[in-house]
């Protein structure tokens, strides 16, 4: 490898991990259920938390196999009149 080969690839490489991103869809990390033991109940608030809600891919336990956006979108309207219900 020539100097200049060697040192573009240097190049290269260095800007290129400041860039790097995971290409993963976590889900999973928020359990949602009647048990105390989950952090999100069924109506996904937060247990310990006033006004906090969690709604997002983390509440679904496994990911889904086809498109990974409209499941959360889902999610989030039913959270929105979840949250309005009991805003009220």
């Amino acid at each position: 490898m020539s100097n200049q080969a060697e040192y573009d690839f240097i190049v290269i490489g260095a800007g290129s991990a400041g860039c790097a991103a995971a290409a993963f869809h976590p889900v999973g990390t928020l359990s949602m259920g009647t048990d105390t033991a989950t952090p999100d109940t069924e109506r996904l608030k937060v247990r310990g938390f006033d006004d906090l809600w969690g709604a997002n891919a983390s509440i679904m336990p496994k990911i889904t196999s086809a498109n990974t956006n409209a499941p959360p979108m889902m999610i989030e309207y039913r959270a929105g009149r979840t949250i309005s219900e009991d805003a009220a």
